[in-house]
């Protein structure tokens, strides 16, 4: 996931596959946690993973690295 959504959707759910399993942040900004999804038989179990605090993104000037020789 690229993004935190403040709750587990349906939508996400019907997108894992049978026996599927990801780790999703959710929450709002400074309740966040990780949740562990699990998909089987047709039904979707929840665990809390660990609560997080996510920093922004902070814009500037670009760095262009050298290409790693050898």
């Amino acid at each position: 996931m690229t993004a935190a959504p403040q709750e587990v959707t349906a939508t996400l759910v019907d997108q894992l596959a049978e026996g599927g399993r990801t780790v999703v942040a959710v929450g709002l900004a400074l309740s966040r946690g990780l949740i562990l999804v699990e998909k089987a038989m047709a039904r979707f179990a929840l665990h809390g993973v660990v609560p997080v605090i996510f920093a922004a993104i902070r814009t500037g000037p670009t760095v262009n690295a050298a290409p790693a020789e050898g």
